[in-house]
């Protein structure tokens, strides 16, 4: 295949040929070309961007045109899978799709029309319908991935903003509902506008925020016989709902509240909590990284704070700020263990031993007014039972693990199976933000 793509790309009409044939009337022509289209842009930035320079992108609509944007059209779909491959982070492409055409209506919007289906009162979707569906979702991903330039996610995500209320409430949701919690979070991510919009379509449906989340973690949580990718979709739309939200934090944050007549029944707080001390490995993980979420920032005290004064029940016992604390001191003595036992073991032992070192790490650079735990005393501690250089290493060993490298990598969460769990995104930014404030 990449000979037959050099020969094509080195040929000086090569593809302006191929795509003019898109211009043919006979579908049976034209559904070859596209497939054969879809082929040649795999993965190929080259292809990709003189196939738009060659009117691609046109010519493909023209097609929408004809077809009149069926969306159970199978010519439809093959034309969407050419598009998703020339949009595929190719930011060249994604800049003239957002420009032009100048004088006409602009690509994305005439895009749009592929969702004038009827999606609250349709009771059925044949497949190829799904198909298409799952296509577009897939282009509105990669218009809006956090990969993307930020000044192309704030353009696309402004412009996208009403595919929100067709996709967040309609009956056939549950067919594609991980595909569109994605969607829908992509679409959000850092945009304090689109969140707003979020929360008044979902007030102007009747419907209050505290319930539609609380379902989503309900899903997350207790879902242990729904699909693994959907319990990690939702967790991703839930960090991108509360990243940079303060509405979000306090409105979860207050049903933690020990105080709160609600408290740990039925509420956002309660499936947090009962996810973490949950016998299942994926709601404890996913409810982790969730409370992760509501504390995090790196100047954000007034949430830590109010973490604090949560109340957990295990077996009925309560814990709360008070014996965490104590908790934490026995950790500290524990993660010295932990960082000193022989590294000779599996990947996963390699990560929580480097882990350990990073958590060490936190506690020099915390300001501690205890004199036994303060910061010369903790690098007395490791300098003593471990030594600084062989610290070091295992500390280095983080940023160096697979692990670690997939998550730096991909800042949208997708995982495929539970074995994938370990570190996020949005973890591998707060260890590159705090390595250099550390003086071990």
């Amino acid at each position: 295949m990449e000979k037959l793509q050099n020969i094509i790309f080195e040929n000086p009409s090569g593809i302006s040929k191929l795509v003019y044939i898109l211009k043919d009337k006979h579908e049976d022509l034209v559904l070859d070309e596209l497939r054969l289209l879809q082929i040649l842009t795999r993965n190929r930035r080259p292809i990709q961007v003189s196939i738009v320079r060659q009117k691609g992108f046109k010519r493909l609509f023209d097609i929408f045109d004809r077809k009149d944007y069926d969306d159970e059209s199978v010519t439809v779909k093959e034309c969407l899978s050419v598009l998703l491959n020339l949009l595929q982070d190719n930011t060249i492409n994604q800049n003239y799709f957002k420009e032009h055409p100048i004088q006409e209506l602009p690509y994305l919007k005439r895009l749009n029309k592929l969702f004038k289906i009827d999606f609250i009162h349709d009771e059925y979707w044949s497949p190829q319908k799904m198909e298409n569906i799952h296509l577009l979702l897939q282009i509105i991903q990669t218009l809006t991935s956090p990969t993307n330039s930020k000044h192309n996610i704030i353009d696309y995500q402004r412009a996208i903003r009403q595919y929100v209320r067709e996709l967040a409430f309609n009956k056939i949701s549950k067919i594609l509902t991980s595909s569109i919690e994605v969607t829908i979070a992509d679409v959000i991510d850092g945009s304090a506008e689109n969140k707003k919009f979020l929360d008044s379509v979902m007030n102007n449906y009747g419907i209050i925020q505290q319930s539609v989340l609380y379902n989503l973690l309900n899903v997350m949580i207790n879902g242990r016989d729904k699909p693994f990718e959907l319990r990690i979709a939702i967790l991703y739309f839930l960090r991108c709902y509360l990243y940079q939200n303060e509405f979000g934090k306090n409105m979860t944050i207050s049903t933690l509240s020990y105080q709160s007549e609600i408290a740990n029944h039925y509420t956002l707080g309660s499936w947090l909590i009962n996810g973490y001390v949950i016998n299942d490995v994926v709601a404890s993980w996913c409810s982790s990284i969730g409370f992760s979420c509501l504390i995090g920032g790196h100047f954000d005290k007034t949430h830590k704070e109010e973490m604090l004064k949560v109340v957990i029940s295990i077996d009925q016992s309560p814990i709360n700020g008070k014996t965490l604390m104590e908790l934490s001191t026995d950790l500290l003595k524990n993660l010295i263990s932990q960082v000193c036992l022989d590294s000779d073991t599996d990947d996963r032992g390699r990560l929580i031993q480097s882990l350990c070192a990073f958590v060490l790490c936190q506690c020099i650079s915390s300001y501690n007014k205890i004199g036994s735990y303060s910061s010369d005393s903790i690098k007395q501690l490791i300098c003593k039972e471990i030594n600084i250089k062989s610290f070091q290493e295992i500390r280095k060993r983080l940023s160096e693990s697979e692990f670690y490298v997939k998550a730096f990598q991909n800042p949208q969460l997708k995982l495929a199976t539970p074995d994938e769990m370990a570190l996020t995104y949005d973890f591998t930014q707060l260890h590159e933000y705090s390595t250099s404030s550390t003086g071990v």
